[in-house]
């Protein structure tokens, strides 16, 4: 499971939400655009934005259902 987001982090800037995103695939090694949207709370396309982003830096692989 993913840690709660406490109040005062709940707005962030983007390199915050993608260094937040490193460190859950760090630790779950796979999560999906949806759980991930619900969690830092903004839409499934900024989702798909910094995964792109990340794949590009070769920090991930996309694949059909989730990220590794």
């Amino acid at each position: 499971m993913i840690p709660e987001i406490p109040a005062s982090h709940k707005i962030m800037l983007p390199a915050q939400r993608i260094t937040l995103i490193k460190d859950i695939l760090l630790d779950k090694k796979s999560i999906d655009t949806s759980t991930l949207s619900d969690y830092l709370e903004v839409s499934e396309v900024t989702i798909r934005k910094y995964f792109d982003q990340l794949e590009k830096e070769g920090f991930l692989k996309k694949s059909f259902h989730s990220q590794t």
